[in-house]
């Protein structure tokens, strides 16, 4: 959001980018936004999936479909990245990528440095 005076009354105004979903205004590509979520699951750039599959996620508008990538990490651990590259109305996100990281268990871990696990790009 911009906020600026207009006028010799100095009337405030702002201006509210983007179309109003989470992280409109992000300007990584999906390219950029993959690499920044597989950094933030502790998966090295260069790592290729072990697996790649599609499965559905809820949404208020019925199901989305995207595609969950997987990737065996050094310590054991297992992290996930979901596209959701069409976005979804629920907590109205726009086009991301969600990480996390399970252990050998199963357990769902912190990401490194508790970062949020939405990565956003157009």
């Amino acid at each position: 959001m911009f906020l600026y005076a207009v006028g010799l009354n100095k009337v405030w105004v702002h201006n509210e980018c983007g179309d109003g979903t989470k992280e409109a205004d992000s300007t990584l590509s999906r390219t950029g936004a993959f690499k920044e979520a597989k950094q933030k699951a502790g998966v090295p750039r260069s790592q290729h999936p072990d697996k790649v599959y599609k499965e559905k996620t809820r949404d208020q508008e019925g199901h989305v479909e995207g595609r969950v990538y997987e990737f065996k990490r050094q310590d054991g651990s297992t992290a996930t990245i979901k596209e959701h590259s069409l976005g979804h109305k629920l907590d109205n996100h726009g086009p991301h990528f969600n990480s996390e990281v399970r252990d050998s268990s199963g357990i769902k871990q912190s990401l490194d440095g508790n970062g949020d696990s939405h990565t956003y790009f157009n």
